[in-house]
């Protein structure tokens, strides 16, 4: 499977079981878990409505050079997770129109030199 099909696969999952209790397991989890992390959600405010275990910090997805230089273990809400594998695909649909694009006007470019 391509990475594209595996990212369309994956955000297909996500939209497609909203209230299939995503954000209860993580938070179930992230209860139990007993050491310091990074919860990455929308919005910081958003972040601490979710009520996640021993969270230090919630990054927003606005702000992920907070994350630089740092080695604790990093919680994803389903939300953003959605959101990044839409931002991955509209990026990849881009690349590939860029490059046709660009095969199209090398195309031109060698025709007229003939």
């Amino acid at each position: 499977m391509k990475i594209e099909k595996k990212l369309e696969t994956l955000l297909q999952y996500y939209l497609s079981t909203r209230n299939a209790g995503h954000t209860t397991l993580m938070r179930e989890g992230t209860t139990h878990y007993d050491r310091p992390f990074f919860i990455l959600v929308h919005h910081t405010e958003y972040g601490k409505n979710l009520n996640y275990g021993n969270i230090k910090d919630i990054i927003s997805y606005q702000n992920l050079d907070k994350l630089i230089g740092h080695s604790r273990p990093l919680a994803i809400d389903n939300g953003v997770m959605a959101e990044l594998l839409a931002d991955a695909l509209m990026r990849i649909e881009a690349l590939k129109d860029e490059i046709e694009e660009l095969k199209n006007r090398n195309q031109t470019i060698l025709i007229k030199k003939k």
